[in-house]
């Protein structure tokens, strides 16, 4: 078999897996730091300005993949319209992303930016 199959086979469910893992490390600190449940500490990681930007764009991605509604609006209200700035503001992708995973209408794939 080619690399490239190979790569192409295996390496989609391994970023995917990992990802997994930076949620769980992700929300396990936060609850651990809010002492909430899981979406409230999340939330309030998203929030807090003693978590970093990557931090946070984990936590919004895993709120996507918790699918709970109660992180609906505080994702839409990070909504801006303005372009990504990875530097500067939290990835609009990713919120976007998370909103629509949360309705049950995203398609396609879904990786949180390493």
């Amino acid at each position: 078999i080619p690399l490239r199959a190979l790569r192409e086979i295996f390496l989609p469910p391994l970023i995917f897996m990992l990802n997994i893992i930076d949620a769980n490390e992700i929300t396990e600190n936060a609850v651990e730091v809010f002492q909430k449940d899981k979406i409230e500490s999340l939330i309030a990681l998203i929030d807090s300005d003693e978590f970093t930007l990557k931090e946070k764009n984990k936590a919004i991605w895993t709120l996507g993949v918790l699918k709970d509604k109660r992180a609906h609006a505080k994702l839409k209200s990070l909504l801006t319209g303005e372009k990504c700035d990875h530097g500067k503001e939290l990835c609009q992708s990713e919120i976007k992303k998370a909103i629509l995973k949360i309705k049950g209408e995203f398609k396609g794939s879904w990786q949180v930016s390493r």
